[in-house]
């Protein structure tokens, strides 16, 4: 492994560290988090997903963001911290006899959903060399999801599937009526669930993978769910 240190010691060093990962490309970066880089981190996430590059962070609230990847130190957990030690102060302790504290917990946040989409993008080729067409569905509304693939640079559709009529019939919605009944389950209860489905030419589902168990997947694609992928796709697509 080879690391590349690219010091940013003013604003102006942002557009030269840029153009230097633009034109000798990392396989992956880090991202050290201080006053500069922070105001500075919506341009480096525009850029890591025009470039197609995974970024580690140090702080959750730039995985929040739209990140792929952070590990560091919770920092609201930090200050929470730091008012119990001016709590002490303001109770007469001497600053002398406190004693200096480091994090002892560190947290790994991933976007879960930014990863999986990434991954996708990343080998589209390969699933266009074998005649396939990538599709990406989404309960969310058509602007959100416009924003994300911005943000990750998508190039294959994202269908905005708002009222949930293919989740429901991929079976990807937990919509059972149990589960209200079920106080341990009831926080399941009208969620969809991450899946993913290979179908062929005649609508018959050939692999599926899920993030839940407990979703239920169909055999067989129904004609009216099929319409609807098909508007958004090629004509000669197989769904």
């Amino acid at each position: 492994m080879t690391l590349q240190h690219l010091g940013v010691r003013d604003a102006s060093d942002v557009d030269w560290a840029l153009t230097m990962m633009a034109q000798h490309r990392p396989e992956a970066l880090f991202m050290i988090t201080d006053m500069l880089t922070t105001p500075q981190r919506r341009r480096l996430l525009d850029f890591a997903a025009a470039h197609r590059l995974p970024v580690m962070y140090e702080v959750r609230e730039l995985v929040e963001e739209g990140g792929l990847l952070a590990y560091g130190p919770n920092i609201l957990e930090q200050a929470r911290r730091a008012v119990a030690y001016v709590d002490k102060l303001l109770n007469g302790a001497n600053p002398a006899d406190l004693p200096v504290e480091e994090p002892i917990r560190l947290e790994l946040v991933m976007n879960l959903k930014a990863a999986e989409a990434l991954a996708f993008q990343l080998d589209l080729h390969k699933f266009e060399a074998a005649g396939a067409q990538v599709l990406g569905v989404s309960v969310d509304e058509p602007e959100a999801n416009k924003a994300f693939a911005r943000t990750l640079g998508l190039t294959y559709p994202l269908l905005s599937d708002t009222r949930r009529e293919v989740a429901k019939a991929y079976g990807a919605v937990f919509d059972d009526p149990q589960l209200v009944e079920n106080p341990a389950m009831i926080r399941w209860y009208g969620r969809a669930q991450r899946a993913w489905f290979v179908i062929d030419r005649g609508g018959i589902i050939r692999f599926t993978q899920t993030t839940e168990p407990m979703v239920l997947i169909p055999n067989v694609v129904s004609a009216p769910t099929r319409a609807l992928i098909r508007a958004v796709l090629p004509a000669d697509t197989c769904v």
